[in-house]
């Protein structure tokens, strides 16, 4: 999937989608607002996510992510942004060859 400039809101639930769509990232689909990717079967969420400013609504219930606790997963979209945008700056600030 290439660039998406117009899309706003994305409903794809239910789709068994494992690996999240890159192209719903903030420079290839800036003004995406609505995303519900919920009961689907992607294990992770790119931190990179959490940078985009016109997301209001993310929905990812039901993927098997254990990264991201369950109630932060319910709270807000503000919350999960913030806290996928701390995973970045953790990507980053972590020496070269570190592991988990």
């Amino acid at each position: 999937v290439g660039p998406l400039p117009r899309l706003s809101t994305l409903m794809a639930e239910g789709n068994k989608i494992a690996t999240f769509p890159e192209a719903l990232l903030l420079d290839l689909a800036p003004l995406l607002a609505t995303l519900d990717l919920s009961n689907n079967d992607m294990s992770q969420v790119p931190p990179e996510l959490g940078l985009s400013q016109c997301l209001k609504r993310i929905v990812l219930g039901g993927n098997p992510i254990r990264s991201i606790r369950p109630e932060l997963m319910r709270g807000g979209a503000e919350a999960l942004k913030k806290f996928l945008r701390s995973r970045l700056e953790g990507a980053k600030a972590e020496p070269e060859g570190a592991t988990e």
